[in-house]
């Protein structure tokens, strides 16, 4: 197999701080937990983090409704979110047939995806204020665009959709994953693991794609729904990796990355060092450090220490526009 690509790691210049945690820093800290999506959050919009992580809990007060706004909201997926979902929901059930020794065909992977996805546009089209309740053991999901009343929200879904099926066709049939389809059939592969990072002073959480751990060695693999541009997740794959070379016994080269860009057909590999696993550490460290500091206001329902980010772009897709006056002032979408 020819990895078309090479990730490079090593993307923070400026100094990470490698000294060790104080006894009263790593009582603090051992309560947070760190994600990759969880920090991605904070650094993008400290208002959504809020709403996110505090502004639903049932500890605060819901004199006023809006805890239960909130819960309500942060069930809507945008479009981006909800076929990125289902993709990974095809590949999971594919590869989890394949253990079973039976076999899915690509037309009815697509089949699949293409039905889930435009039930999802139809109920949300018939009820954009998810009054009614479709029920059903596999229910449709109110998309944000619906909700809010988008222009072109129908054309936008059906954009996403046919990405979502050229990239649900591209794995079944590209012969660039071929191996990785039928890895399913060997022992030691663990598909959507969910992993604990120890060795930190918070915890860390995060769920791998696809793991295949052989003597002294293990490849970890990450589904990715579009070409990769305009994001970097790099931190994400630094921490699969210390989490594999944790659970394996491995050493930072011994360990495998890889991301599956099913928009484009490629497959990028990313070279470790132990260089770059202490950088993640630190990095990680210093995450979840300022998670503590938002914690302590989160927790007591401060919501005006989170600013809002007030930017197009992230506003049109955050589902707590109505919670949000500045998000709303952004975009121009009316209470």
């Amino acid at each position: 197999m020819t990895i078309q690509q090479t990730l490079q790691l090593e993307l923070w210049e400026e100094p990470v701080r490698q000294a060790g945690v104080s006894a009263q820093e790593r009582s603090i800290l051992e309560h947070i937990t760190w994600s990759y999506s969880r920090r991605g959050l904070l650094e993008q919009c400290p208002r959504r983090y809020y709403y996110q992580y505090y502004g639903a809990s049932k500890k605060l007060s819901d004199d006023d409704g809006q805890r239960s706004l909130l819960r309500f909201l942060k069930r809507m997926p945008n479009r981006y979110e909800r076929t990125g979902e289902i993709l990974h929901l095809v590949i999971a059930s594919f590869l989890r047939n394949v253990q079973k020794g039976e076999e899915r065909t690509a037309d009815s992977l697509i089949q699949w995806a293409q039905r889930v996805f435009k039930d999802d546009i139809d109920y949300s089209s018939r009820d954009p204020e998810g009054l009614n309740n479709p029920g059903g053991r596999y229910p449709p999901v109110l998309l944000r665009e619906f909700h809010y009343r988008m222009p072109n929200a129908r054309e936008q879904c059906e954009t996403a959709l046919e990405r979502l099926l050229n990239s649900v066709a591209t794995f079944a049939n590209s012969p660039v994953y071929a191996e990785y389809r039928e890895l399913a059939n060997r022992s030691g592969v663990l598909i959507e693991k969910w992993i604990a990072v120890s060795g930190l002073p918070c915890k860390v959480r995060g769920r791998a794609d696809l793991v295949l751990s052989e003597a002294g060695a293990a490849t970890v693999l990450d589904w990715k729904l579009g070409s990769g541009a305009g994001g970097d997740d790099s931190l994400q794959l630094v921490s699969y990796a210390l989490w594999a070379c944790d659970q394996f016994g491995l050493e930072a080269q011994e360990v495998r990355l890889l991301k599956a860009l099913l928009g484009t057909e490629d497959l990028v590999g990313a070279q470790l060092t132990d260089a770059t696993l202490a950088r993640g550490r630190g990095r990680i460290i210093q995450d979840a450090e300022l998670m503590a500091v938002a914690d302590r206001y989160g927790k007591n329902g401060q919501v005006e220490a989170f600013s809002a980010c007030a930017q197009p772009a992230v506003c049109r897709l955050c589902p707590f526009l109505k919670a949000c006056s500045e998000g709303r002032d952004c975009v121009n979408v009316g209470d």
